[in-house]
Formats: C-alpha cells, sequence, structure tokens
C-alpha cells in the first residue's frame, strides 16, 4: 500500500540568502539562521548527534532551512532533512529530493516518499533548529512532522490489518483482469464529462433529487439506494471495498447496475466482478502487490484513500481537468447518528452503523490512534 501526496503545511518559511548567510522571515521579522562563520560549528553538532543515535539503532530528522553551504559539510551524514520553506527546490541538486545519504525533504512529494519507506521497527529523534523552535509558527511546524508519522502508522496498521484480505482478493482476482478494462486505456476514448459526483452523505436529503435528473453523474457505491428510489442512472460507480459491504448493496439492485459502468481497484471484493455491470474497469492501484503485478506508473492517484478521491483521481486522469465536478452529499462522516442513504445490511449495520462510519480503513486507523495514544 502506498501513502498519495497531500498537503501537511510544513512549507511556510520564506528564505533568504545575504552575505552574512541564511535568513529566514517570520511575520514582519527576519532572523539569521546559519552564518558562513558558525556553518563548521553547526555541522559539527549534527554529526555528533547523528553518531550518538546510531548507537540507539535511531535517525535523526532535522528540522532546519535548507542551506547548500553547510550541506556540502554534511553529505556524507546518514539523516533526513526536513526544510520548512518555500522557496527552496533541491531536485536539481540530487534528482528526486534525496542522496544516497542526506534525504532532502522540500515538498509534499518528498515527504510521501518517506511516508511510504517506513518500517515498523524504524525508530528516529526530530531536532528543530534553536531558532526555529523559538517560534511561534514552531508549533505549526510540530504539528505536521507529527502528522508525517501518523500517516506513517497509519499505513503500517493498514497493511498489517488488511493484508490478509487484500493478498486472498488479489489471488482471486487475477483471473478476472484479461476479462475487463483498464480506466488508464481510456484516456483517449469518448467518455462524457460528469456534471456531478454524489456521495452517500445525509445532505443529499435537501437536495431535490429532479436535478439530478438528465446529467452526467459519477457515484460512490453507497449511493445506489438513493439513486435508484430516485431514478437516477448513474454513468460511474465507484466501489474500493475489499470486504462484503459493497457486495449486499448490488446484489439488491441487480436491475439498476446492469445499465452502469463499476470502477473499482484490484483487491474489491471478487464477487463483486461476478456482477452483471454494463461494464467493468480496473485501475492501476498503488498497492504493492498491484504494483509488482502491473510494473506501471501510477497515473491516478487517490490522495484521500477512499472513494470520493478515487473519483476526482479519476476525472482528473480521464478529461486533463483539475477542476472538480459539484459534489453533494459529501458528509456522511458529519451526522450526528451517522446516518447515510445507504440502505442497510445485517453486515453493513454490524460492521458501519454500530460503530463509528469510516471513510476508509485508514481513517479508522487514524481514529483508533488517536484514542489509544491520545494523538490528535
Amino acid at each position: 500500500m502506498t501513502t498519495n501526496e497531500e498537503n501537511y503545511s510544513l512549507f511556510t518559511l520564506t528564505t533568504e540568502k545575504t552575505d552574512q548567510g541564511l535568513l529566514i522571515t517570520s511575520g514582519n521579522k527576519k532572523y539569521l539562521i546559519f552564518s558562513k562563520r558558525s556553518i563548521k560549528r553547526q555541522a559539527s553538532i549534527i554529526e555528533n548527534r547523528i553518531i550518538e543515535l546510531q548507537k540507539e539503532n535511531k535517525k535523526l530528522i532535522w528540522v532546519a532551512p535548507f542551506y547548500l553551504e553547510l550541506y556540502n559539510l554534511l553529505s556524507h551524514s546518514n539523516f533526513i532533512w526536513l526544510s520548512p520553506t518555500l522557496n527552496i527546490d533541491c531536485d536539481k541538486l540530487n534528482g528526486d529530493g534525496e542522496n544516497q545519504n542526506v534525504s532532502i525533504l522540500t515538498k509534499n512529494k518528498h515527504i510521501t516518499t518517506l511516508i511510504n519507506s517506513i518500517r515498523e521497527t524504524d525508530k528516529f529523534e526530530i531536532l528543530l533548529h534553536n531558532t526555529i523552535a523559538q517560534l511561534p509558527m514552531s508549533k505549526n511546524i510540530l504539528n505536521g512532522v507529527n502528522k508525517i508519522f501518523r500517516r506513517s502508522a497509519i499505513r503500517i496498521k493498514t497493511i498489517k490489518h488488511f493484508g490478509k484480505i487484500w493478498e486472498y482478493n488479489f489471488k482471486r482476482n487475477l483471473e478476472q483482469y484479461p476479462k475487463h478494462s483498464f480506466l488508464e486505456r481510456e484516456l483517449n476514448k469518448h467518455t462524457k464529462k460528469p456534471d456531478i459526483f454524489l456521495v452517500a452523505g445525509p445532505s443529499l436529503n435537501k437536495v431535490d433529487p429532479n436535478y439530478f435528473k438528465n446529467k452526467t453523474i459519477w457515484i460512490a457505491d453507497t449511493c445506489i439506494s438513493y439513486c435508484k428510489k430516485n431514478n437516477i442512472t448513474p454513468q460511474k460507480i465507484f466501489c474500493l471495498d475489499a470486504g462484503k459491504g459493497s457486495y449486499e448493496h448490488f446484489i439488491k439492485n441487480l436491475d439498476f447496475i446492469e445499465n452502469c459502468q463499476l470502477i473499482v481497484d484490484q483487491l474489491v471484493f471478487p464477487k463483486i466482478l461476478e456482477l452483471p455491470f454494463q461494464k467493468i474497469s480496473f485501475y492501476y492501484s498503488s498497492n504493492i502487490l498491484c504494483q509488482q503485478w502491473h510494473k506501471k506508473k501510477i497515473k491516478i492517484i487517490n490522495e484521500t484513500g477512499n472513494v470520493l478521491g478515487l473519483m476526482k483521481a479519476s476525472f482528473s486522469y480521464l478529461f486533463l481537468d483539475n477542476q472538480i465536478p459539484a459534489i453533494y452529499g459529501d458528509d456522511s462522516m458529519k451526522h450526528s447518528h451517522f446516518v447515510s442513504h445507504v440502505n442497510p445490511s445485517a453486515y453493513f449495520n454490524t460492521a458501519f452503523n454500530k460503530q463509528i462510519r469510516f471513510f476508509s480503513c485508514e481513517n479508522y486507523f487514524f481514529i483508533l490512534s488517536q484514542k489509544l495514544y491520545g494523538l490528535s
């Protein structure tokens, strides 16, 4: 499983090189972070700390603005340099933000790479530059760093929890791949642009269903009952359910789904692929099982890990357009009783409605970590 790129609100500081060294701007004030006279001492402090941490099998994450002159003194040390700055780009320096020794994080994509590489047994120490630690924004920076590790923990726990289900589904679904297409191959084929995305939130009650008539609509799988009840025919249905919850929705509405295209990843509950959809399309998932099979660059990047995220990513890829259509019902987490327009089954009641309804397994583990460890 790969965590996709998102905004960690870390890269906020502005830097300026002067004859003195490197300055940062915070509010209306400027602070000298590195002076040309002090960088050798700073390099020695960092290298000594790295050596101490190696004895404890820990790795250093140093939070400080990137400074090339200091980097040249540290480039043989093994640590992670997180630069919370807006106007520094190290891609030309070391390819894609990394080199053999120092991992330089200057963009959200570099953080995403770090998250996807962290293992359960890895240990880190976070060290803020002294000047940054004294700034009012240091709390926001630390919250951003904490978010990195929360995302990594979510990813690791999700893999452990769902790994066996994913592996079983993946092997079962292999035989289905030749029978169905892949969404990426539809890029140059005629696909009508959707006007609306529907998700099964309670706010749909506030909208006249007739508004959705004669429009091209993409829906989340949990919207089926609502659409059938109101005689709304979607063009595409999106599903990411590795369990049988969505299957139970589909099996009750076989006559409805015959006119729809289903979009799924390769880890979906296998019996879903046997249902009489007009067309079933996979997409090249970022899960490591799928990556090892298809060996293709991921083009449809589901940033949030939920069905709406897949709808947005598919739209952006197919139409080369980031202007997402109007979204209705995107509030299924906000209702006090977690009510949605899903037609509940016994399985769904047990798995969701008697607990908190989660957008995804990742969201589940995030909330679980809050309860167990007090993370916020």
